[in-house]
């Protein structure tokens, strides 16, 4: 499947839009700072450790992803900068633990302007990317794989809504399996199981690179209840917390 999407400023203003109303003089400053963006390679690393040089940015297309690492080279991936978003180096999310920033494949972006009516939506994303931490949080200590999965597809969906780059049905979804066990703290194996579960059940299928999911809203009764059941019957097998 192929979706269309709008140009690159129009991501933008689409974005910071849903964030704060933006005057007529600032949607002018979005567009021409459009006109000056650059891109980062495929797997590019940017560091964000703390108070940076580096001035705010916007994402026009490709996405990003926000991780940490220990020392034995293992991954968890924070959360993902996406087309539309604010990247605002040095925030209070980046005293507290070191972070690299990496493009999942090329990634353009463009420095942010200012304007009045930009300065509040700026703001409204640094508290919109703190609530995107929380969720991550309550995620990865509180839900079983499926239910991982499955409120992160809906929560992509919903972001790249807001800058024109989803369907309420599907979206792109530019990411490997494994790099979706990083962000949910799974193996890859159990990814792929827990995908094939909820294809099965009629929740959502990726393929080809498109999320598709059976429903625009919340999956059907009949879908729950057969999820239900599955679960409650691996719950006596094979481990349940994603940690196969």
């Amino acid at each position: 499947m192929q979706l269309a999407y709008p140009i690159f400023e129009e991501r933008l203003v689409m974005r910071l839009a849903a964030l704060a109303e933006l005057s007529l003089s600032d949607r002018v400053k979005v567009r021409e700072a459009a006109q000056s963006s650059f891109v980062i390679s495929e797997e590019k690393q940017l560091k964000l450790s703390g108070p940076s040089g580096r001035s705010r940015l916007l994402v026009l297309d490709g996405w990003l992803a926000r991780s940490t690492s220990h020392r034995d080279g293992r991954r968890q991936i924070i959360g993902f900068y996406v087309p539309g978003d604010v990247i605002t180096p040095g925030t209070a999310l980046n005293f507290a633990i070191t972070t690299d920033l990496t493009s999942v494949g090329q990634a353009t972006l463009c420095p942010a302007p200012e304007g009045q009516s930009l300065a509040s939506a700026y703001v409204a994303a640094a508290a919109v990317e703190q609530a995107y931490l929380h969720r991550q949080v309550v995620r990865l200590g509180r839900m079983n794989a499926f239910e991982r999965v499955e409120d992160w597809m809906w929560e992509m969906r919903d972001r790249l809504l807001l800058s024109g780059m989803a369907q309420p049905e599907a979206f792109q979804l530019p990411i490997t399996q494994d790099i979706l066990a990083d962000v949910l703290g799974l193996t890859p194996v159990h990814v792929n199981r827990t995908l094939k579960l909820l294809r099965e059940v009629g929740v959502l299928t990726w393929r080809s690179g498109y999320v598709r999911f059976a429903h625009e809203g919340a999956p059907s009764q009949m879908a729950c209840e057969e999820l239900g059941r599955r679960t409650s019957r691996t719950r006596n097998g094979t481990p349940f917390a994603g940690q196969a």
